[in-house]
């Protein structure tokens, strides 16, 4: 069968992307392909346009103007030539990258995507879905819907094992930028006397040598003299005391909902650059999902704590911090994961068992999502490792070891959602009160790798 037919029976959909593939392609037959898809669809997209060049040069970068180009999927379209090069701040450093305006669904609503290379989105698009059913039983439920309690989820379009596009998410920033950043960070700006954020990882990463209580130590003085300020993100962008009062009730919920559901789906990797905030409404958005169902315990430093709950994250909450709204908006997402244990269960062993992609840790994984402080801590783990990387490594691993981590971390979701924390059955206000005293536990933060800034 030839190239032709091939690509017009599969009708735009992934297994066009897979026939490009596997087939050789050259310069020459990609602008005749061009020619072909704008004349039978009159729909041009410039997203698959760098995803061919990839293709056939084995590279991801950004593809140059007048060069072939094709719908994304049948629900997505472009209007128009609607594509740009910006620098922006990622995760990891400021990097230029390919953004796509003027992107509509089905439903007309408009958005902007990135177009990321040598990124395996099929974990994030995976734990989009896992969101989206946490969201949508937390919309059944009467109490939890009457307080808005919802995960902020953003689109993610997996073309491959090294590319595909996600939803660039407008008008945030992340939580790290606005507090630490050298020049206009809010640290700089309110406590001007305190020391730096980077005095302080200097001090946290000599104290990684010590032992537990020589960490402990530098811990507790570093936070002596660095004092948080994200209660000025409100204070700063909302002027009217009706509309502040919201905005931190709509950021307090959002911290308690994200908090719960990442815990119950072992959400890991979450320092500052990972979280993102909503600068109209205050809401939280986790992007970087690359570490899943507790992997990030066996990190060469294991994460110890169940969420994020630094002071600065509790300091934007208000005078009244994790008591009052944020306990009992976790208490309430709690009952509903809880009462609705079957369906997650359902949905996660179909994740843990997909053959498509790897959720487990490996050496090469951990090597990277730790990094030497010099080399500007990031912890994405797609863009040091791609997607063929992952696949060796699922390949060369023994599927007897793999089944039983898959059933380890079932039943340690299972034992989440019914209460058992270190062999105890606990009631929801019990399980939801020791998981905060562990996230706010000063020696359960000193011992987080520095990159994970706790003092922040």
């Amino acid at each position: 069968m030839t190239f032709w037919p091939k690509l017009l029976a599969a009708r735009f959909t992934k297994e066009a992307l897979n026939m490009v593939y596997s087939d050789s392609m050259s310069p020459s037959s990609l602008g005749k392909c061009e020619k072909f898809f704008q004349r039978k669809s009159g729909v041009v997209s410039r997203a698959l346009k760098w995803l061919f060049c990839t293709a056939w040069h084995n590279s991801v970068e950004i593809a140059p103007p007048g060069q072939a180009s094709l719908c994304i999927r049948k629900h997505l379209r472009l209007r128009g030539d609607a594509s740009r090069k910006e620098t922006r701040r990622t995760a990891s450093s400021e990097q230029t990258v390919e953004v796509l305006e003027g992107l509509t669904t089905m439903m007309k609503k408009s958005m902007t995507m990135s177009m990321r290379g040598r990124d395996d989105l099929r974990q994030d698009a995976v734990m989009q879905q896992v969101f989206s059913m946490c969201s949508m039983l937390l919309q059944r439920n009467t109490d939890t819907r009457k307080r808005k309690l919802n995960i902020r989820r953003y689109k993610v379009v997996p073309f491959t094992q090294r590319s595909g596009v996600l939803e660039w998410c407008s008008g945030t920033v992340p939580i790290g930028d606005f507090l630490l950043d050298p020049i206009k960070g809010a640290h700089k700006r309110f406590r001007p006397r305190d020391p730096t954020n980077l005095a302080c990882r200097k001090k946290m990463m000599e104290a990684q040598k010590l032992a537990f209580d020589g960490k402990l130590q530098a811990y507790s003085e570093v936070c002596k003299n660095f004092r948080p300020v994200f209660r000025y993100f409100c204070m700063e962008r909302f002027l009217d005391p009706a509309v502040w009062m919201e905005k931190r009730l709509a950021y307090t919920r959002s911290v308690a909902t994200s908090s719960i559901v990442g815990y119950i789906v072992g959400l890991g990797d979450r320092h500052n650059q990972n979280i993102l905030v909503d600068e109209q409404t205050a809401e939280l958005v986790h992007i970087d999902l690359g570490v899943a169902f507790e992997q990030g315990k066996i990190l060469p430093t294991p994460e110890t704590v169940p969420f994020r709950l630094s002071r600065d994250i509790v300091d934007g909450m208000g005078i009244t911090g994790v008591e009052g709204v944020f306990r009992r908006c976790c208490e309430k997402t709690m009952e509903v994961m809880r009462s609705s244990q079957e369906a997650l269960l359902t949905i996660v062993e179909v994740l843990l068992y997909d053959p498509l992609f790897d959720w487990t840790m490996n050496p090469l994984k951990a090597f990277y999502l730790q990094l030497d402080e010099q080399q500007e801590l990031n912890a994405t783990l797609a863009s040091t490792m791609g997607g063929d990387d992952v696949d060796n490594h699922r390949k060369s691993s023994d599927s007897q070891n793999f089944n039983k981590v898959a059933k380890r971390v079932l039943l340690r979701l299972q034992d989440k959602l019914k209460g058992v924390e270190e062999g105890t059955v606990l009631s929801v206000g019990g399980q939801v009160n020791l998981l905060i005293q562990q996230a706010m536990d000063p020696k359960n933060l000193s011992r987080l790798f520095p990159g994970w800034q706790a003092w922040v």
